[in-house]
C-alpha cells in the first residue's frame, strides 16, 4: 500500500489492549512527577490534558517501527512511516470539553480521558467521528465553550486596540481573573485569514456591543494609568487603553492590523507572532491562579 493510502491501525475489538499499550507513562505520584517534561498541576492527572497528549505525540512521533515491545506503538509508528497523519489537536468533545487530543488517521486517540473525571480510563481509542470533536474554528465558538467548559463571560477586546486584531476576546472569569484569550489553534488561522475572524468577533458576533464589568474596567484604567500589572509586562502594547471603543471602532482596528503585517518581512512577522503569544500569556487582571487547562 503506498503512502498515500496509509490508514490507521483499527482496534478491532482489542481497545483495551490499545489502551493499555498507548499509555505514554505512570500516570500518578512521584512517578510520574519525575517522567513529565515539565512542572504538572498539583492536582495531577487532573488538568495536565495538554502535557499528558503532547508527552503522548512525541514519543508517537519518535518511536521507532522496528521497536517491538511496545505493539500498539509499533504499529503507529509504521503507520507514520508509511504517511499516514499523526498529529494534535484541540477543539471541542461532546459540545461541551475543552480537549487536547491526538488524531492518527481516521482514530480519535485521548492519552488524557481522565483529566476531568478520575474515574474514567486514562486512554481512550475510538473512531474520530465516535468522539464528537469539533474544532473551534472561530472566536464565537470558543466564547461559547469557554462560558460551559470553564464557567467563563466572553467580552470584546475594544479597550487595547494595540492587540485587538489578534487577540480580540477577554475572558473573565468567576473568581475575577482576566485573560486575553485565544487559542493557539485559532491564532495563526486568523492572522492567515487576514484578521476576518477577530473582525466578526468584534463587529458582527452576539458579544460585540458587550461592555466589561465597570469594576473590572476601574482596575484596568488604573493598571494603565500606573503603567503596572499587565501594561508593565506588555510595555507598548498596552498603549493606548481604549475605555469607551465599541463596535464601530473596530474596523479601523483592524484595517491598521492588516497594513502592519503587510508591511512585514518573514523574520519581522515571526518576532510579532511570538510576541503576541507571549503578551496573551500574561494574565490581565488578579494572577492569583493558573488559567483553567484545556
Amino acid at each position: 500500500m503506498g503512502a498515500g493510502r496509509a490508514r490507521a491501525p483499527r482496534p478491532r475489538g482489542r481497545r483495551d489492549r490499545a489502551r493499555r499499550g498507548l499509555r505514554v507513562g505512570p500516570r500518578h505520584g512521584d512517578a510520574a512527577r519525575a517522567a513529565a517534561p515539565g512542572p504538572l498541576p498539583a492536582t495531577y492527572p487532573a488538568g495536565a490534558c495538554r502535557p499528558i497528549r503532547n508527552q503522548g505525540l512525541a514519543r508517537l512521533r519518535s518511536w521507532p517501527a522496528a521497536d517491538s515491545s511496545r505493539p500498539a506503538l509499533q504499529a503507529l509508528a509504521r503507520f507514520r512511516d508509511r504517511g499516514g497523519i499523526i498529529k494534535g489537536i484541540w477543539g471541542i468533545q461532546k459540545g461541551v470539553y475543552f480537549q487536547n487530543a491526538i488524531q492518527a488517521g481516521d482514530l480519535w486517540v485521548d492519552l488524557a480521558n481522565d483529566t476531568v473525571d478520575l474515574t474514567r480510563p486514562p486512554v481512550e481509542v475510538c473512531q474520530l467521528g465516535e468522539a464528537r470533536f469539533e474544532e473551534v474554528q472561530s472566536f464565537e465558538r470558543f466564547a461559547e465553550g469557554a462560558r460551559i467548559y470553564w464557567a467563563a463571560e466572553a467580552y470584546p477586546n475594544h479597550i487595547l486596540p494595540a492587540v485587538a486584531a489578534v487577540l480580540p476576546v477577554i475572558l473573565v472569569f468567576a473568581d475575577g481573573r482576566a485573560r486575553l484569550a485565544t487559542p493557539t489553534t485559532l491564532l495563526p488561522r486568523n492572522i492567515r485569514l487576514d484578521f476576518t475572524l477577530a473582525e466578526a468577533f468584534l463587529r458582527r458576533s452576539p458579544w460585540a456591543a458587550r461592555s466589561l464589568p465597570g469594576p473590572l474596567l476601574e482596575r484596568l484604567e488604573q493598571d494603565a494609568r500606573e503603567g503596572s500589572g499587565w501594561f508593565a509586562a506588555a510595555g507598548s502594547w498596552g498603549s493606548p487603553l481604549a475605555a469607551a471603543a465599541g463596535p464601530g471602532d473596530a474596523g479601523s482596528v483592524i484595517d491598521a492590523e492588516r497594513q502592519r503585517w503587510q508591511q512585514l518581512n518573514e523574520n519581522a512577522a515571526t518576532r510579532r507572532f511570538y510576541e503576541i503569544v507571549r503578551v496573551a500569556s500574561t494574565p490581565l487582571l488578579a494572577p492569583a491562579g493558573e488559567m483553567p487547562a484545556d
